[in-house]
């Protein structure tokens, strides 16, 4: 997302002084997600955040990209016999939807976090419901090294990381700490 987009974004979701809340912004992403891209921000008190901002008009497209759907899945044989494409349909809008509401992966993260309250081994972001919008998503930053650099780990270093590898990162995984 080019930079005055982004800044369209967060203006949007966090108001024109949203800038005097950080003390830091990296407007250079560290991060892209499916449907928006990650930054790396300090608040003002001193919080660090990583924030991510949905590219514009995803909400908007889902609908129209289901239809075009619909219209491929017209073509005979594209469909098995007996699949409800209606109902199908209907359901991978549901969550196409569901996955363009960041207030929705908030309450989700939330949840998770509870399940996981009693595992020590276990360190996952919260959100940061000053930040949450419906556009942008704003979490606990949490330095650490993405999930596939376990690929050529030690099998000890990748068997002490099963547990808190239900994330898409790890921490700390030595079976020492």
């Amino acid at each position: 997302m080019p930079p005055k987009q982004l800044q369209r974004v967060l203006d949007s979701a966090w108001g024109d002084g949203w800038p005097r809340q950080f003390s830091r912004f990296q407007g250079r992403p560290i991060a892209a997600a499916s449907i928006g891209q990650v930054h790396q921000a300090q608040t003002s008190d001193g919080r660090d955040l990583a924030t991510k901002g949905q590219y514009p008009g995803v909400r908007a497209s889902t609908d129209s990209d289901i239809a075009n759907l619909r219209l491929l899945f017209r073509v005979p044989g594209a469909v098995p016999q007996g699949i409800d494409l209606p109902a199908l349909m209907a359901e991978a809008r549901q969550q196409l939807h569901a996955e363009a509401d960041y207030t929705q992966e908030a309450a989700q993260m939330r949840r998770f976090g509870q399940l996981l309250v009693d595992r020590p081994d276990s360190r996952l972001p919260a959100p940061d419901d000053q930040f949450c919008t419906r556009d942008t998503l704003a979490m606990d930053f949490i330095d650490s090294r993405p999930i596939e650099t376990l690929v050529d780990a030690p099998q000890a270093l990748v068997t002490a990381s099963a547990p808190i590898g239900c994330g898409l990162s790890w921490t700390s995984c030595s079976p020492s700490t």
